[in-house]
């Protein structure tokens, strides 16, 4: 079970240095399309970077977790085997599908409630009451959802 711990935590870990070294290394390549032409907003890269984030480090939280949840019943109901590598086994193989569809939906809508966010804060500094208004009921239509 720590091995399964460690391993991912430094998955997580290079999961979120994979993704900063390509964002970096894209704004490097890319620098007038990735100039802040939003005011302040988040920007398309910026979004795909936040979502990919999440799911990344979604998977690899949900897929530790499932083997967990796979450990424990099979110690509860007492099977024979070993306990670890079958869970890690279903967790990577026939539940991995699922495990990234359900993380995908929670990374979408955590991405779109960072969006609207920033929106809302764009809106705020703008002086847009009508822009914040509609922003703010967005944003909780969303939070409604995420919840």
């Amino acid at each position: 079970m720590i091995f399964v711990s460690l391993m991912g935590g430094f998955l997580g870990a290079a999961w979120l240095v994979l993704l900063a070294v390509g964002f970096a290394a894209f704004t490097m390549k890319h620098p007038q399309d990735t100039a802040d032409q939003n005011k302040g907003m988040l920007s398309p890269l910026e979004f795909a970077f936040f979502l990919l984030l999440f799911w990344g480090s979604g998977v690899i939280h949900n897929v530790c977790h499932t083997a967990y949840c796979g450990v424990y019943s099979r110690w509860y109901f007492s099977q024979e085997e070993p306990f670890l590598l079958p869970s890690l086994r279903v967790a990577l193989g026939s539940s991995f599908g699922s495990i990234c569809f359900g993380t995908f939906m929670v990374a979408a809508i955590n991405a779109l409630e960072m969006l609207i966010r920033s929106l809302r804060r764009a809106a705020q500094r703008d002086g847009d009451i009508v822009g914040c208004i509609i922003a703010l009921i967005l944003e909780c239509i969303v939070s409604a959802i995420g919840d």
